[in-house]
């Protein structure tokens, strides 16, 4: 059986072998290149597997060791428990001796667990690493077989386009003659196609599901990397909140200190003007009460002519003339004028003989009693109901004169 073929459709099919063998060689290249970095993966793979054996046999190495040390100090310990037993002498030394010991123990056992769990993880590590190693082999094996299906592919795209190419360059095609081939050559040449093909879509396949989950685990990565940074976030702000109302409770604090600072300096200050004031009331009467005898209504003495009553703020003349003049008849500008200017050289108590005569305290004793029992409760308002008494009691007595005169 032979076909026949216009020159159309073989060219037709000489651009789809050419295709066909870029698309293989496109594929080659990619193979090529995952295939070497499967190889470096491998070869590193490798080394994390010589170090973790390296690191195998140094902790096999210190387990061994500790192991003597163990078996050292239980030989010692069962001589110590002999010699304990046999001798005689002191037993608080061999207790002290004996509590040592087993505390070296203890500490070995300690050591030689932690030294069993760094093999036991170790051991982990290598069984993930033999599995890596062993996955990375099968995709190295895969690789190679795409690679060798490549290569069959890339040979029959040649072969077909040889084909195609000799088929052109004869003669019989400007004669419009067909070429002619066998059923069984171009069933193996369209079975060798479809097989490039199918290899090719299973590559492809296989390498879009790769990509795939390189994505997921990218998405999952991101995924993790943003909830770490959302706690982040709530953690910084948390901490924000809680420098703030430290912040705040500080400044509560500084201020509370501040009132009460104000509030013991201004109690401090009423307590030292109430202090004063009483000290300075205290202070007036007990002068009075120096001297009561000699002593008048405002500290006064009747009988010296002392000035010094006469230099208080307070002008005792200005009362005085006050009381007993008037407020119509007396001038007092000229007083206070006459008060703050001159030196007085003349006593309270002979301004007060001159205008009412001789009253003074040495009238008698019962007179100096009232007198100074009157000054307590009323004070100047005293003064002037003393001066009616002593009116009442001159006119009295001369009331008695006349009565007397006609016996």
């Amino acid at each position: 059986m032979h076909a026949k073929h216009s020159p159309g459709s073989i060219l037709v099919q000489l651009e789809k072998a050419k295709m066909n063998l870029t698309r293989s060689t496109s594929n080659m290249a990619d193979v090529q290149a995952t295939i070497e970095s499967v190889k470096s993966k491998i070869q590193e793979e490798k080394a994390l597997v010589e170090k973790t054996r390296e690191k195998l046999s140094s902790k096999r190495t210190i387990i061994s060791r500790l192991e003597d040390d163990l078996k050292q100090m239980k030989f010692m310990l069962q001589l110590t428990k002999k010699e304990k037993d046999t001798c005689n002498g002191d037993p608080t030394a061999i207790s002290v001796e004996i509590k040592n010991l087993i505390s070296q123990r203890g500490q070995f056992r300690q050591a030689a667990e932690a030294a069993k769990l760094e093999v036991l993880s170790l051991g982990s590590e290598i069984d993930q690493i033999k599995s890596g190693v062993k996955t990375a082999e099968i995709r190295w094996l895969a690789a190679k077989k795409m690679e060798q299906t490549a290569k069959a592919a890339e040979a029959v795209a040649t072969a077909q386009s040889s084909i195609l190419t000799n088929s052109n360059s004869t003669p019989c095609l400007a004669n419009n003659e067909a070429v002619v081939l066998s059923m069984e050559e171009y069933a193996a040449l369209t079975r060798k196609i479809e097989e490039s093909d199918e290899s090719l879509k299973g590559k492809m396949e296989v390498v879009m599901l790769e990509v795939e989950r390189a994505n997921q685990s990218k998405v999952e990565l991101m995924a993790k990397i943003e909830e770490a940074e959302t706690d982040l976030k709530t953690r910084k702000k948390f901490l924000e909140v809680a420098l703030y109302r430290v912040e705040a409770a500080n400044r509560g604090k500084l201020a509370v200190e501040e009132a009460l600072r104000r509030w013991r300096t201004e109690n401090v200050q009423k307590r030292r003007c109430i202090d004063n004031n009483a000290k300075f009331k205290n202070s007036y009467p007990g002068l009075h009460r120096r001297d009561p005898m000699m002593l008048d209504l405002n500290g006064l003495n009747l009988l010296n002519d002392d000035t010094c009553g006469l230099k208080h703020s307070l002008s005792i003349g200005e009362i005085l003339s006050r009381k007993l003049m008037g407020p119509e008849d007396y001038d007092y500008d000229t007083a206070r004028t006459e008060f703050s200017n001159a030196k007085v050289k003349v006593s309270l108590g002979q301004i007060l003989n001159r205008r009412l005569g001789a009253l003074s305290p040495m009238h008698g004793c019962e007179a100096r009693s009232w007198h100074s029992s009157k000054r307590k409760k009323f004070g100047l308002m005293g003064f002037s109901h003393l001066l009616k008494n002593g009116r009442m009691r001159q006119k009295k007595s001369k009331k008695k004169k006349h009565i007397a005169l006609p016996r």
